[in-house]
């Protein structure tokens, strides 16, 4: 406390100083430096009362920076845009207006300011809590702002110099339906793609590509992308929301698996667009755990086929296996017996074989979207997930085939047993130590 008061105290003095030197030394033709260092104690000033959390009063300092004609005008802009964003966080709608006010008359380019308005949008934003019970006064504060984030992209979805900040708008738009109804928020997340489309054409270049993507706003769009592929994901191809089932004869059952796996390719592609459009690290992790878990549904699907669903001969070719096995001609016996092995050795052939195809895949995908994540500290739902499904696999297809299908990733480096440990919750057994710890020593002998 005494720190903060005494450096409280000394920008003051400082200022004063500074400020009375400034009047006095216009003819000795000293006042640009004098000025120079009254700024240089008013930033101090502020940045003492932001690193000190009292934030009302950093807001004033700024505010007092932004109206002392003395300074050049890109401080005192610049001044009014830091007054405006704290203000903003406190909830100060008066003084927003006055800062805003401010800041356009000092001269605030388009895009400053969209980025100002967009800034006094963001105050409702910042009373709600996403993660926390849409109820009571919580869910009165995601109205207003999911009303705020609406009208800022209304009013500027037309302006190229809010093209950036438009992005944002239509996200937290879809995020604030989304997390009560994540069906209603469908629009507004193709509005996000769109936006940011538009916000890529904009954006300036940098090496050769436009500055937008790998961004804040390619990130949202990113989201919303994969948001809206995982719903119809979900909808219609997922083996846990009931796709999948196969069932007829053992010719009939490779027909359906085909077919879907070729929905699967749909899918995988649209996904690949995620990783490839927009740059994110985070959900281009997402997209290719997901692209894994399409070929997890349609192997698991596969994998759990079995009699009664599961037929190895339609009814008319059953009916005459069986007549001639009842029949009392051995050679036809022999041959009925003859023809279902060869039947089901080739329905196990084929199923292995479309099993390995589906599990080398779904292996690169997972493992993949693991190595990304340790890369770019990432951590999301999507690769817990594929970290358990790699762990479950290992124990359905066994360590020689993971070994085999993992040992293609890149930066992997698979160890026997690797994703059994890395799996959450999982607790490993401690090894035996094979006599039992000592009993501990009684200090100072028996009683």
């Amino acid at each position: 406390m005494r720190v903060t008061r005494f450096l409280f105290l000394s920008c003051l003095v400082l200022s004063t100083i500074a400020g009375t030197a400034a009047a006095q030394s216009k003819s000795e033709g000293k006042y640009e430096t004098r000025v120079k260092y009254l700024k240089n104690a008013y930033d101090a000033l502020a940045g003492s009362y932001v690193l000190f959390f009292n934030y009302p009063r950093a807001a004033e300092t700024f505010d007092k920076i932004s109206a002392t004609a003395r300074f050049k005008q890109d401080e005192r802009r610049e001044a009014s845009r830091q007054a405006l964003t704290l203000y903003s966080s406190l909830g100060d709608r008066t003084a927003m207006a006055r800062a805003r006010q401010n800041f356009v008359a000092l001269g605030a380019s388009p895009k400053e300011v969209a980025e100002a308005d967009f800034i006094i949008a963001t105050a409702e934003l910042k009373r709600w809590d996403r993660y926390s019970p849409d109820t009571g006064a919580n869910a009165t504060a995601r109205r207003a702002a999911q009303r705020a984030m609406d009208d800022y992209y209304t009013a500027n979805k037309a302006r190229d110099p809010a093209a950036q900040y438009a992005v944002q708008a239509a996200y937290w738009s879809a995020v604030t339906r989304h997390v009560v109804q994540p069906r209603e928020a469908v629009k507004y997340w193709q509005i996000t793609i769109e936006a940011f489309e538009k916000w890529k054409r904009l954006a300036p270049l940098k090496d050769g590509k436009s500055s937008a993507l790998s961004s804040l706003e390619a990130k949202y769009a990113a989201e919303g992308e994969f948001t809206l592929l995982t719903q119809e994901i979900e909808d219609k191809f997922d083996y846990e929301t009931g796709h999948h089932r196969f069932k007829g004869t053992s010719v009939e059952v490779v027909n359906q698996y085909t077919a879907q796996a070729a929905i699967a390719k749909g899918w995988y592609d649209k996904l690949q667009h995620v990783n490839d459009a927009y740059l994110s690290p985070e959900w281009t992790i997402a997209a290719m755990s997901r692209q894994g878990s399409l070929y997890d549904s349609l192997r698991t699907g596969l994998y759990n086929v079995r009699p009664p669903a599961l037929k190895m001969f339609d009814a008319k070719t059953e009916a005459l296996l069986k007549r001639a096995e009842n029949s009392d001609d051995a050679d036809l016996q022999a041959k009925a017996d003859e023809a279902r092995v060869r039947v089901q050795e080739a329905w196990r052939n084929k199923r292995d074989q479309e099993l390995d195809s589906a599990d080398r895949i779904m292996i690169d995908r997972y493992a993949t979207s693991v190595v990304l994540a340790k890369r770019y500290n990432v951590s999301n739902p999507a690769v817990v997930r594929a970290i358990r499904r790699l762990a479950f696999a290992t124990e359905v297809i066994g360590e020689a085939k993971m070994k085999q299908f993992a040992g293609g990733v890149k930066e992997l480096n698979y160890t026997e047993g690797m994703f059994q440990r890395m799996r959450p919750g999982q607790v490993s057994t401690p090894a035996p130590q094979g006599m039992p710890e000592p009993l501990p020593v009684l200090v100072g002998g028996a009683p």
